[in-house]
């Protein structure tokens, strides 16, 4: 948990949506695989032209 620590500190003056935080914190949480369009929009609860 530094690194995503470490990251969030590195990071916290750049304007992010609460879409993009979560899904940060999802893989900082340790996302196995591809980022998929259609995988970001279930992280993201949006659709995939949203994501």
């Amino acid at each position: 948990m530094l690194l995503k620590a470490r990251f969030w500190e590195r990071f916290a003056t750049e304007p992010l949506n609460g879409r993009q935080i979560k899904v940060l914190n999802r893989m900082l949480d340790g996302f196995e695989g591809k980022l998929t369009s259609s995988k970001w929009a279930k992280l993201a609860i949006c659709s995939q032209d949203t994501a």
